[in-house]
Protein backbone atom coordinates (compact mmCIF):
# COMPACT_ATOMS: atom_id res chain seq x y z
CA UNK A 1 0.00 0.00 0.00
CA UNK A 2 1.72 3.54 -0.86
CA UNK A 3 0.91 6.12 1.65
CA UNK A 4 0.28 9.60 0.66
CA UNK A 5 3.14 12.01 2.88
CA UNK A 6 2.33 12.35 6.32
CA UNK A 7 4.46 15.55 6.56
CA UNK A 8 2.57 19.27 6.07
CA UNK A 9 3.46 21.06 3.08
CA UNK A 10 4.45 24.41 4.90
CA UNK A 11 6.93 22.05 6.40
CA UNK A 12 8.19 21.00 3.25
CA UNK A 13 8.63 24.52 1.96
CA UNK A 14 10.66 26.32 5.12
CA UNK A 15 12.91 23.65 5.71
CA UNK A 16 13.79 22.28 1.94
CA UNK A 17 17.06 24.43 2.03
CA UNK A 18 17.88 23.57 5.74
CA UNK A 19 20.13 20.46 6.76
CA UNK A 20 20.58 18.91 10.34
CA UNK A 21 23.26 16.52 12.34
CA UNK A 22 20.52 15.06 14.67
CA UNK A 23 16.79 15.28 14.51
CA UNK A 24 15.33 14.30 17.80
CA UNK A 25 11.49 13.25 16.73
CA UNK A 26 9.14 13.37 19.72
CA UNK A 27 5.23 12.08 18.81
CA UNK A 28 2.49 13.25 20.86
CA UNK A 29 -0.96 13.08 21.38
CA UNK A 30 -2.28 15.27 24.88
CA UNK A 31 0.87 15.17 26.51
CA UNK A 32 1.08 18.85 27.79
CA UNK A 33 2.03 17.47 31.19
CA UNK A 34 5.27 16.19 29.60
CA UNK A 35 6.55 17.00 26.24
CA UNK A 36 8.28 20.36 27.93
CA UNK A 37 10.35 18.34 30.37
CA UNK A 38 11.49 15.08 27.54
CA UNK A 39 12.27 18.43 25.30
CA UNK A 40 14.34 20.37 27.49
CA UNK A 41 15.72 17.23 29.01
CA UNK A 42 16.78 16.12 25.58
CA UNK A 43 17.79 19.79 24.40
CA UNK A 44 20.50 19.29 27.02
CA UNK A 45 21.67 15.87 26.25
CA UNK A 46 22.61 17.24 23.10
CA UNK A 47 24.11 20.36 24.56
CA UNK A 48 26.57 18.41 27.17
CA UNK A 49 28.09 15.52 24.87
CA UNK A 50 27.28 16.40 21.01
CA UNK A 51 27.90 20.38 21.17
CA UNK A 52 29.08 20.91 18.02
CA UNK A 53 26.03 19.10 16.29
CA UNK A 54 23.39 21.34 14.46
CA UNK A 55 20.38 19.93 15.94
CA UNK A 56 16.05 20.29 15.58
CA UNK A 57 13.76 19.06 18.26
CA UNK A 58 10.51 17.89 16.44
CA UNK A 59 7.40 17.58 17.92
CA UNK A 60 4.88 15.44 15.59
CA UNK A 61 1.38 15.97 17.11
CA UNK A 62 -1.97 13.77 16.41
CA UNK A 63 -4.48 16.80 16.82
CA UNK A 64 -3.60 17.26 20.59
CA UNK A 65 -6.75 19.38 22.73
CA UNK A 66 -4.69 19.87 26.20
CA UNK A 67 -2.11 22.41 25.13
CA UNK A 68 0.51 19.80 24.08
CA UNK A 69 1.68 21.93 21.27
CA UNK A 70 2.00 25.00 23.31
CA UNK A 71 3.74 22.98 25.78
CA UNK A 72 6.11 22.07 23.35
CA UNK A 73 7.44 25.43 22.22
CA UNK A 74 7.49 27.07 25.82
CA UNK A 75 10.79 24.05 26.58
CA UNK A 76 13.71 25.96 27.38
CA UNK A 77 16.40 24.90 24.21
CA UNK A 78 18.76 27.10 23.87
CA UNK A 79 21.05 26.75 20.66
CA UNK A 80 18.70 24.00 19.58
CA UNK A 81 15.82 24.49 16.73
CA UNK A 82 12.16 23.12 18.00
CA UNK A 83 9.50 22.68 14.96
CA UNK A 84 5.86 21.18 15.79
CA UNK A 85 3.07 20.33 13.41
CA UNK A 86 0.02 18.24 13.23
CA UNK A 87 0.90 15.03 10.69
CA UNK A 88 -1.34 14.26 8.02
CA UNK A 89 -2.92 10.90 7.53
CA UNK A 90 -4.23 8.05 9.71
CA UNK A 91 -4.22 9.13 13.30
CA UNK A 92 -1.65 7.24 15.13
CA UNK A 93 1.67 6.84 16.55
CA UNK A 94 3.25 5.64 12.92
CA UNK A 95 2.16 8.25 11.31
CA UNK A 96 3.54 10.71 13.28
CA UNK A 97 6.53 8.55 13.04
CA UNK A 98 6.72 8.69 9.77
CA UNK A 99 6.62 12.38 9.41
CA UNK A 100 9.62 12.25 11.30
CA UNK A 101 11.07 9.95 8.96
CA UNK A 102 9.84 12.60 6.02
CA UNK A 103 11.46 15.43 8.07
CA UNK A 104 14.64 13.31 8.36
CA UNK A 105 14.89 12.56 4.49
CA UNK A 106 13.66 16.72 3.65
CA UNK A 107 17.19 18.25 5.74
CA UNK A 108 19.37 16.06 5.14
CA UNK A 109 19.57 14.55 8.62
CA UNK A 110 22.46 12.10 9.99
CA UNK A 111 20.99 10.97 12.83
CA UNK A 112 17.25 10.39 13.75
CA UNK A 113 16.11 10.05 17.92
CA UNK A 114 12.88 9.30 18.92
CA UNK A 115 11.60 9.48 22.15
CA UNK A 116 8.08 8.76 23.92
CA UNK A 117 5.97 11.78 24.84
CA UNK A 118 4.90 10.76 28.17
CA UNK A 119 8.70 10.09 29.63
CA UNK A 120 9.12 10.73 33.08
CA UNK A 121 12.71 9.37 33.97
CA UNK A 122 14.29 10.72 30.55
CA UNK A 123 18.10 11.61 31.20
CA UNK A 124 20.28 13.57 28.91
CA UNK A 125 22.79 10.70 29.05
CA UNK A 126 20.06 8.97 27.07
CA UNK A 127 20.73 11.07 23.98
CA UNK A 128 24.46 9.87 24.50
CA UNK A 129 23.67 6.24 24.72
CA UNK A 130 21.41 6.49 21.57
CA UNK A 131 23.62 8.52 19.14
CA UNK A 132 27.07 6.85 20.56
CA UNK A 133 26.15 3.83 18.53
CA UNK A 134 25.60 5.50 14.93
CA UNK A 135 29.27 7.33 15.30
CA UNK A 136 30.81 3.77 15.37
CA UNK A 137 28.71 2.83 12.62
CA UNK A 138 25.87 1.04 13.69
CA UNK A 139 22.11 1.73 11.74
CA UNK A 140 19.65 0.95 14.26
CA UNK A 141 19.58 1.19 18.46
CA UNK A 142 17.20 -0.39 20.43
CA UNK A 143 16.60 0.67 24.15
CA UNK A 144 17.50 -1.45 26.90
CA UNK A 145 15.67 -0.31 30.10
CA UNK A 146 15.42 -1.72 33.62
CA UNK A 147 12.06 -3.31 33.89
CA UNK A 148 10.03 -4.35 36.56
CA UNK A 149 9.77 -8.05 36.33
CA UNK A 150 5.54 -8.10 35.49
CA UNK A 151 6.17 -5.38 33.24
CA UNK A 152 5.79 -4.96 29.52
CA UNK A 153 4.08 -8.57 28.92
CA UNK A 154 3.59 -8.29 25.42
CA UNK A 155 7.54 -7.77 24.94
CA UNK A 156 8.01 -10.65 26.94
CA UNK A 157 5.54 -13.17 25.50
CA UNK A 158 6.25 -12.52 22.01
CA UNK A 159 7.56 -9.13 20.97
CA UNK A 160 11.13 -10.07 22.35
CA UNK A 161 11.57 -13.82 22.25
CA UNK A 162 9.89 -13.89 18.82
CA UNK A 163 12.19 -11.53 16.88
CA UNK A 164 14.83 -12.98 18.92
CA UNK A 165 14.73 -16.54 17.68
CA UNK A 166 13.28 -15.50 14.12
CA UNK A 167 15.85 -13.26 13.41
CA UNK A 168 18.99 -14.26 15.45
CA UNK A 169 19.72 -10.83 17.63
CA UNK A 170 19.07 -10.61 21.28
CA UNK A 171 17.17 -7.74 21.18
CA UNK A 172 15.80 -7.18 24.65
CA UNK A 173 13.25 -4.27 23.70
CA UNK A 174 12.53 -4.27 20.19
CA UNK A 175 9.54 -2.41 20.66
CA UNK A 176 10.67 -0.26 23.48
CA UNK A 177 9.73 3.32 22.51
CA UNK A 178 12.76 5.59 22.19
CA UNK A 179 15.20 4.61 19.13
CA UNK A 180 17.73 5.60 17.04
CA UNK A 181 18.89 5.13 13.40
CA UNK A 182 21.10 6.49 10.69
CA UNK A 183 19.58 9.05 8.04
CA UNK A 184 20.20 6.47 5.26
CA UNK A 185 17.78 4.11 7.30
CA UNK A 186 14.85 6.85 7.66
CA UNK A 187 14.81 7.46 4.20
CA UNK A 188 14.40 4.03 3.71
CA UNK A 189 11.46 3.51 5.70
CA UNK A 190 10.04 6.61 3.54
CA UNK A 191 10.19 4.48 0.70
CA UNK A 192 9.01 1.31 1.24
CA UNK A 193 5.36 0.39 0.42
CA UNK A 194 4.54 -2.14 3.01
CA UNK A 195 3.30 0.66 5.35
CA UNK A 196 0.08 -0.36 6.43
CA UNK A 197 -2.72 0.98 8.60
CA UNK A 198 -1.12 -1.48 11.46
CA UNK A 199 2.21 0.19 10.90
CA UNK A 200 0.45 3.58 11.08
CA UNK A 201 -0.11 3.10 14.88
CA UNK A 202 0.96 1.06 17.61
CA UNK A 203 2.59 -1.69 14.90
CA UNK A 204 5.27 1.10 13.39
CA UNK A 205 8.07 -0.29 16.81
CA UNK A 206 8.24 -3.49 15.23
CA UNK A 207 8.14 -2.28 11.78
CA UNK A 208 11.29 -0.40 12.30
CA UNK A 209 13.10 -3.07 14.66
CA UNK A 210 12.33 -6.34 12.11
CA UNK A 211 12.80 -3.99 8.49
CA UNK A 212 15.91 -2.34 10.14
CA UNK A 213 17.50 -5.80 11.19
CA UNK A 214 16.96 -7.97 8.26
CA UNK A 215 17.38 -4.97 5.59
CA UNK A 216 20.89 -3.48 7.01
CA UNK A 217 21.66 -5.90 10.21
CA UNK A 218 24.16 -3.35 12.72
CA UNK A 219 21.93 -2.96 15.44
CA UNK A 220 22.98 -1.87 19.07
CA UNK A 221 21.16 -0.92 22.20
CA UNK A 222 21.56 1.90 24.57
CA UNK A 223 21.54 1.28 28.39
CA UNK A 224 18.65 3.59 29.73
CA UNK A 225 18.23 2.72 32.98
CA UNK A 226 14.17 2.81 34.21
CA UNK A 227 11.60 4.19 32.17
CA UNK A 228 9.14 5.61 33.72
CA UNK A 229 6.03 6.57 32.10
CA UNK A 230 2.09 5.08 31.79
CA UNK A 231 1.84 1.53 32.13
CA UNK A 232 -1.27 -0.98 32.80
CA UNK A 233 -2.11 -3.96 34.08
CA UNK A 234 -2.18 -6.47 30.91
CA UNK A 235 -5.32 -7.83 31.96
CA UNK A 236 -7.71 -5.14 32.34
CA UNK A 237 -6.17 -2.49 29.66
CA UNK A 238 -5.15 -4.80 26.27
CA UNK A 239 -6.14 -1.89 23.87
CA UNK A 240 -5.64 -1.94 20.28
CA UNK A 241 -1.54 -1.68 20.93
CA UNK A 242 -2.05 -5.82 20.99
CA UNK A 243 -3.66 -6.76 17.42
CA UNK A 244 -1.32 -3.80 16.21
CA UNK A 245 1.74 -5.45 17.00
CA UNK A 246 1.15 -8.91 16.47
CA UNK A 247 -0.55 -8.45 13.32
CA UNK A 248 2.81 -6.41 12.08
CA UNK A 249 4.96 -9.07 13.71
CA UNK A 250 3.17 -11.63 11.93
CA UNK A 251 2.74 -9.83 8.44
CA UNK A 252 6.48 -9.32 8.38
CA UNK A 253 7.35 -12.49 9.03
CA UNK A 254 5.54 -13.43 5.66
CA UNK A 255 7.76 -11.13 4.11
CA UNK A 256 11.06 -12.39 5.73
CA UNK A 257 10.72 -15.90 5.75
CA UNK A 258 12.83 -16.95 3.45
CA UNK A 259 15.36 -15.43 6.12
CA UNK A 260 13.88 -16.58 9.27
CA UNK A 261 13.26 -19.97 8.48
CA UNK A 262 17.27 -20.32 7.81
CA UNK A 263 18.13 -18.30 11.29
CA UNK A 264 19.59 -21.06 13.64
CA UNK A 265 21.62 -19.35 16.33
CA UNK A 266 20.86 -15.67 18.52
CA UNK A 267 23.87 -13.58 18.27
CA UNK A 268 24.58 -11.25 21.48
CA UNK A 269 23.82 -7.47 20.22
CA UNK A 270 26.20 -4.88 21.78
CA UNK A 271 25.45 -2.50 24.73
CA UNK A 272 26.53 0.83 24.95
CA UNK A 273 26.30 2.82 27.95
CA UNK A 274 26.44 1.70 31.38
CA UNK A 275 23.42 0.20 33.44
CA UNK A 276 22.57 2.57 36.10
CA UNK A 277 21.78 1.07 39.81
CA UNK A 278 18.54 2.25 39.80
CA UNK A 279 15.17 -0.08 40.67
CA UNK A 280 12.15 -0.28 38.48
CA UNK A 281 8.57 1.10 39.57
CA UNK A 282 6.56 -1.85 40.62
CA UNK A 283 3.64 -3.06 38.36
CA UNK A 284 0.23 -4.49 40.27
CA UNK A 285 -1.21 -7.50 38.06
CA UNK A 286 -4.18 -9.09 39.03
CA UNK A 287 -3.71 -12.81 37.87
CA UNK A 288 -7.69 -13.64 38.72
CA UNK A 289 -8.70 -11.63 36.20
CA UNK A 290 -6.26 -13.04 33.41
CA UNK A 291 -7.86 -16.29 34.56
CA UNK A 292 -11.72 -15.49 34.16
CA UNK A 293 -10.87 -14.20 30.22
CA UNK A 294 -8.68 -17.06 29.54
CA UNK A 295 -11.57 -19.58 30.82
CA UNK A 296 -14.21 -17.53 29.21
CA UNK A 297 -12.13 -17.45 25.60
CA UNK A 298 -11.29 -20.98 26.21
CA UNK A 299 -14.89 -21.96 26.55
CA UNK A 300 -16.23 -19.45 23.98
CA UNK A 301 -13.97 -20.55 21.28
CA UNK A 302 -13.16 -23.69 21.44
CA UNK A 303 -14.62 -25.14 18.08
CA UNK A 304 -12.32 -22.87 16.63
CA UNK A 305 -9.30 -23.58 18.60
CA UNK A 306 -9.84 -27.45 18.59
CA UNK A 307 -10.13 -26.70 14.55
CA UNK A 308 -6.72 -24.80 14.34
CA UNK A 309 -4.84 -26.41 17.30
CA UNK A 310 -5.95 -30.10 17.69
CA UNK A 311 -7.85 -31.25 20.62
CA UNK A 312 -5.04 -32.99 22.62
CA UNK A 313 -3.36 -29.34 22.67
CA UNK A 314 -6.96 -27.25 23.63
CA UNK A 315 -7.98 -30.39 26.15
CA UNK A 316 -4.18 -29.70 27.92
CA UNK A 317 -5.10 -26.02 28.55
CA UNK A 318 -5.54 -25.21 32.20
CA UNK A 319 -6.95 -21.55 33.51
CA UNK A 320 -5.37 -22.65 36.76
CA UNK A 321 -2.44 -22.61 35.32
CA UNK A 322 -1.95 -21.32 32.25
CA UNK A 323 -0.08 -22.09 29.31
CA UNK A 324 3.05 -23.19 29.36
CA UNK A 325 6.28 -22.28 27.48
CA UNK A 326 6.09 -25.09 24.62
CA UNK A 327 2.18 -25.24 24.54
CA UNK A 328 2.70 -21.17 23.74
CA UNK A 329 5.67 -21.23 21.27
CA UNK A 330 3.13 -23.78 18.99
CA UNK A 331 0.02 -21.72 19.31
CA UNK A 332 2.17 -18.95 18.07
CA UNK A 333 3.26 -20.86 15.31
CA UNK A 334 0.60 -22.41 14.26
CA UNK A 335 -1.55 -18.82 14.51
CA UNK A 336 1.07 -17.39 12.53
CA UNK A 337 1.12 -19.56 9.58
CA UNK A 338 -2.85 -19.58 9.22
CA UNK A 339 -2.31 -15.33 9.55
CA UNK A 340 -0.37 -15.24 6.43
CA UNK A 341 -3.73 -17.42 4.53
CA UNK A 342 -6.09 -15.33 5.53
CA UNK A 343 -7.86 -12.06 4.42
CA UNK A 344 -8.33 -8.90 6.75
CA UNK A 345 -11.38 -9.87 8.33
CA UNK A 346 -9.83 -13.64 8.76
CA UNK A 347 -6.76 -11.99 10.67
CA UNK A 348 -8.88 -9.99 12.92
CA UNK A 349 -10.79 -12.90 13.81
CA UNK A 350 -7.31 -15.06 14.14
CA UNK A 351 -5.86 -12.23 16.32
CA UNK A 352 -9.20 -11.68 18.65
CA UNK A 353 -9.13 -15.65 19.40
CA UNK A 354 -5.04 -15.24 20.29
CA UNK A 355 -6.23 -12.61 22.78
CA UNK A 356 -7.46 -15.44 25.60
CA UNK A 357 -4.83 -17.37 25.03
CA UNK A 358 -2.68 -14.26 25.90
CA UNK A 359 -3.90 -13.94 28.41
CA UNK A 360 -3.32 -17.59 29.63
CA UNK A 361 0.38 -17.31 28.59
CA UNK A 362 1.11 -14.02 30.76
CA UNK A 363 -0.97 -15.58 33.77
CA UNK A 364 1.66 -19.14 33.15
CA UNK A 365 4.73 -16.34 33.26
CA UNK A 366 3.67 -14.23 35.70
CA UNK A 367 3.10 -16.90 38.04
CA UNK A 368 7.12 -18.31 37.08
CA UNK A 369 7.99 -14.82 37.23
CA UNK A 370 6.32 -13.73 40.79
CA UNK A 371 9.16 -15.46 43.63
CA UNK A 372 11.70 -14.57 41.73
CA UNK A 373 14.47 -11.35 41.89
CA UNK A 374 14.98 -8.74 39.53
CA UNK A 375 18.49 -10.69 38.26
CA UNK A 376 16.86 -13.97 38.01
CA UNK A 377 13.20 -13.14 36.61
CA UNK A 378 15.79 -11.45 33.87
CA UNK A 379 17.45 -14.86 33.03
CA UNK A 380 14.23 -16.92 33.46
CA UNK A 381 12.87 -14.19 30.94
CA UNK A 382 16.30 -14.44 28.49
CA UNK A 383 15.56 -18.65 28.40
CA UNK A 384 12.33 -18.28 27.11
CA UNK A 385 13.70 -16.90 24.31
CA UNK A 386 16.38 -19.58 23.95
CA UNK A 387 13.65 -21.85 23.94
CA UNK A 388 12.24 -20.09 21.19
CA UNK A 389 14.87 -20.81 19.06
CA UNK A 390 15.24 -24.54 20.67
CA UNK A 391 11.70 -25.29 19.43
CA UNK A 392 12.21 -23.41 16.04
CA UNK A 393 11.16 -26.23 14.07
CA UNK A 394 7.34 -25.83 14.92
CA UNK A 395 7.64 -22.71 13.71
CA UNK A 396 9.00 -23.76 9.79
CA UNK A 397 7.06 -27.28 10.29
CA UNK A 398 3.70 -25.61 10.57
CA UNK A 399 4.64 -23.08 7.79
CA UNK A 400 5.80 -25.73 5.28
CA UNK A 401 2.61 -27.86 6.29
CA UNK A 402 0.51 -25.10 4.50
CA UNK A 403 3.18 -24.62 1.47
CA UNK A 404 4.12 -21.24 2.90
CA UNK A 405 7.95 -22.44 2.86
Amino acid sequence: MKFLSNLPEGVREKYSSRNYDIVIGIPSYNNAETIRYVSEVAARGVKEYFPEAKAIILNSDGGSQDGTRDAFYSADTPGIDKLSFEYKGIPGKGSALRAIFEFISLVDGKYGVLLDSDLRSVKPSWIKNLVDPLLNGYSYVTPLYLRHKFDGTITNNIAFPMTTSLYGYKLRQPIGGDFAFSGQLARHWVEREDFDENTAKFGIDIWMTTTAINEYGKIAQASLGVKIHDEKDPGSSLGPMFFQVVGTLMNLMGTYKSKWSKVSSISEVPIFGEAPKEEPVPIKVNLQTLKEKFASGLESRRELYEKLLGRDLVDSLSPEKGIDLDNWIEILAIFSAEYQLRDKDGRKELLDALVPLYFGRTRRALMELDPLNLDEAEARIESWAERFLERKEVFTSSWRSRGLL
